[in-house]
């Protein structure tokens, strides 16, 4: 997870980088905004992962 969060964070300065220079419509600009988002949704499903594996120690389920 630390990995990825570095990799967002690197990615959000390239995208506000280009943004700065380029303007928030330019193609490039948007093409890192795709890419950001695509590492927030794997982030988002990681940490939902982690989340149900903990609740499931926290909470077992029993089933008969």
């Amino acid at each position: 997870m630390k990995i990825l969060r570095s990799e967002i964070e690197k990615k959000r300065k390239e995208m506000n980088q280009l943004a700065k220079k380029f303007g928030l419509s330019d193609e490039r600009v948007l093409m890192k905004s795709w890419e950001l988002d695509c590492l927030l949704n794997r982030y988002q499903c990681e940490n939902n992962k982690q989340n149900k594996n903990i609740s499931l120690l926290l909470f077992p389920t029993y089933e008969e």
